[in-house]
């Protein structure tokens, strides 16, 4: 028994031994008391989640701890990146912040820096760029749409609100939306509180309405929303609300 025992501890040195003298790596294991400034970004990025339901967990592990999920189109703030995991703050994401600071999450379910096109005429949604006859739901015309890559001349957009699903639009179908004098962008949260001159509450904005940023002021932007009609109106909304239109 004393024999089996120590051919346990020699294979056992041995095994670390190998590990050292290889220059492996133990993962990072992202407990709550590690410091993580290593992996941290110099400024916190905004995100949306692309997915139908994505878990947040307290390490980059897929056995670590679960402390929160966010749903499709939900926003997030990341704060750093550690291999393919994003590095989530969890108060400015909305998830329970008691017991963690950060979360993490795969970085294949959420978009970093996200941006938005509308269309701007009758403009098909193809299944795929390599079937012009296939389409998926006809033409739209006046749509917000989440870019979730950019393949020259095409947009791979989400095309579902409420769940995960994508299509294809060409450039060429959605034109120029914007001008150049406009800075817009596209409410992303599901209730945005817009703000007047003086700081009141003036109305709940919808997901999808767009704006124009005439400035920002530290955690606010100054909008000018439905520009050019009887409804125009200008304020103050939080800034981790909005996403920029590209076209």
């Amino acid at each position: 028994m004393k024999f089996s025992l120590l051919k346990r501890i020699l294979g056992i040195a041995l095994l670390m031994s190998l590990v050292l003298s290889c220059g492996v790596m133990i993962p990072l294991s992202a407990s709550a008391d590690e410091d993580i400034s290593p992996y941290l970004y110099a400024e916190p990025h905004p995100g949306i989640v692309v997915c139908t339901q994505l878990t947040v967990r307290n390490r980059p592990a897929t056995g670590g701890k679960q402390i929160g999920q966010l749903k499709n189109m939900q926003i997030c703030t990341i704060v750093g990146k550690y291999n393919d995991w994003y590095i989530l703050d969890t108060y400015e994401s909305g998830l329970p912040s008691d017991a963690y600071a950060y979360g993490y999450a795969k970085d294949s379910l959420i978009l970093q820096d996200p941006y938005w096109v509308v269309t701007t005429k009758y403009t098909p949604l193809y299944c795929s760029p390599w079937r012009m006859d296939n389409l998926r739901n006809g033409e739209q015309s006046g749509r917000v749409l989440l870019v979730i890559e950019e393949n020259y001349p095409w947009y791979c957009v989400q095309c579902k609100e409420s769940t995960a699903g994508s299509s294809f639009v060409r450039r060429e179908d959605i034109g120029q939306y914007s001008t150049a004098e406009q800075n817009l962008y596209v409410v992303v949260q599901d209730k945005a509180e817009l703000l007047s001159e003086d700081w009141a509450p003036v109305e709940t904005l919808s997901r999808t309405t767009i704006a124009d940023v005439i400035e920002t002021r530290g955690a606010y932007s100054h909008v000018r929303l439905y520009a050019g009609t009887d409804k125009e109106t200008i304020g103050w909304v939080l800034s981790k609300y909005l996403q920029r239109i590209v076209n």
